[in-house]
């Protein structure tokens, strides 16, 4: 047996059901289609932005001259040494214009001293010595 009330309560979830999906068809075509990406643009794009570097890049441009001298200079501006003891050759010579590029100060050191044999060794009162490194002890500091 069914009753009269049957039919009026299918009734009643059946017309939400039809109107989501009716509202929803349009939606659903519209994210169906989608503009094509012109490649060459953004490529272009890209180039002509800068490249972003390393949040903690450091650069020296370095020329041919003293190697002391140019050492020294990263020690004062750069890494705030008042006293350095200087305990190598003061003939070392960097032999050309070059621009050295790491992501702390002490590697950009570190590679500019380690063709010479040399290390710095700084200290907690603001001073540092630059020497040649021990046969036994290769790293540097």
């Amino acid at each position: 047996m069914t009753t009269p009330q049957a039919p009026i309560v299918r009734a009643f979830f059946a017309i939400p059901l039809i109107l989501c999906c009716t509202l929803a068809r349009p939606v659903w075509s519209a994210q169906g289609k989608c503009a094509s990406l012109d490649f060459a643009a953004v490529s272009a794009e890209l180039q002509a932005q800068p490249k972003p570097s390393l949040p903690n890049q450091v650069s020296m441009q370095l020329v041919a001259g003293s190697l002391e001298q140019q050492v020294r200079a990263i020690l004062t501006q750069h890494l705030s040494i008042r006293l350095i003891d200087w305990q190598a050759s003061p003939h070392h010579q960097w032999p050309t214009d070059h621009r050295v590029e790491a992501d702390s100060w002490a590697t950009l050191l570190r590679r500019v001293l380690s063709p010479y044999g040399l290390q710095v060794i700084i200290y907690p009162n603001s001073s540092a010595v630059v020497r040649y490194r021990l046969a036994g002890k290769q790293r540097l500091t």
